[in-house]
Parts: C-alpha cells; sequence; structure tokens
C-alpha cells in the first residue's frame, strides 16, 4: 500500500500500516495546553507533563479501538490496510465492504464497545488510586466513555451510522 500525501507511518502491526496525519500533533498540543491547568494544583508534577501522559493516553485508546474494528474485519477473513490517527479520531481502512448485516454490525460495534471498556475500567481504577494518577485516569476514562457515545450517533461515517446501516440492512 502507497501511503497517502500528508500522512506519515508510524508503523506496521499484523501486516496493518500504522499511520498518522500530522494533525494530530496540532491536536495533541491543543489538547495539552487545555488539559495542564486541570492538573496544575494537584500535584508537584509538572501539569504539561501530566497533561501530555494523558493525551498519549488518549491516542493509545483511540489506536486500540481501531485495532478493535481490525480484529473483527480479520475475523470475518476481511483484508485490512491501514489505521489512520488523525485531528478528530481515527479510521480504520477495510477492502471491501461487509457481506451481511452481522458483519457489518460486529466490525462497527466493536470499536465504541472497546472505548466503553476503557472507560469504564479507567473509571473504575481511579477511583481506588489517588493523586495525579487517580486524576489522569478518570481524565481518560471520562473522555473514552463521551467518545463511545458520539461514536454511536447514528450519522455516517461514525461507526453508530454504520451500525444503523447494518439495522436496517
Amino acid at each position: 500500500m502507497s501511503i497517502p500525501p500528508g500522512t506519515w507511518r508510524i508503523g506496521r502491526l499484523g501486516g496493518v500500516d500504522l499511520l498518522i496525519k500530522p494533525s494530530i500533533v496540532l491536536m495533541g498540543v491543543v489538547l495539552v495546553a487545555l488539559f495542564a491547568p486541570r492538573f496544575d494544583d494537584r500535584s508537584q508534577s509538572n501539569p504539561y507533563a501530566l497533561a501530555a501522559a494523558f493525551v498519549i493516553a488518549l491516542y493509545v485508546s483511540v489506536l486500540v479501538h481501531e485495532l478493535a474494528h481490525v480484529f473483527i474485519a480479520r475475523r470475518f477473513g476481511m483484508r485490512v490496510q491501514s489505521v489512520t490517527l488523525h485531528l478528530l479520531g481515527g479510521e480504520t481502512l477495510i477492502d471491501g465492504e461487509s457481506r451481511t448485516p452481522w458483519q457489518e454490525l460486529t466490525i462497527s460495534i466493536a470499536g465504541p464497545l472497546t472505548s466503553l471498556a476503557i472507560g469504564l475500567a479507567a473509571l473504575s481504577i481511579s477511583g481506588s488510586m489517588a493523586g495525579t494518577v487517580s486524576d489522569v485516569l478518570w481524565s481518560v476514562g471520562y473522555v473514552n466513555v463521551l467518545v463511545a457515545i458520539f461514536n454511536m450517533l447514528p450519522g455516517l461515517p461514525l461507526d453508530g451510522g454504520r451500525v444503523f446501516r447494518a439495522i436496517i440492512w
């Protein structure tokens, strides 16, 4: 697969190109600036370092969300070319279309369910911790639950749009 212009390959996982758009770096800087004040009075640590840890954890969870789509698509024998992370999240490039409504439904819902699981796990773990680790985990959990809910809105290109399409298939 050729890498689209303006995209950087950061690696390959199981034959799938892992790509990022430069916009993700810009969004990362904006998110660090927005979240650093949340950690300012809560720790002896640098609030920008804590915000950066939150942003990295958020990007990893977006990648895991997309890898859930990859895993399920491959279970159906579909070829996956790439996962791209960008300004507003990520997308998985799967060759071809789903052959059945069940395929479409399970591939589409895998990402949001993964985000929800990450979010709920982070929220529950954050309650048993104290200090800045708790704050970072709570933030990661909260944002992942929001991502799961937002992603299930029934409009394309969101996963919820594909779930809706599978239901009315």
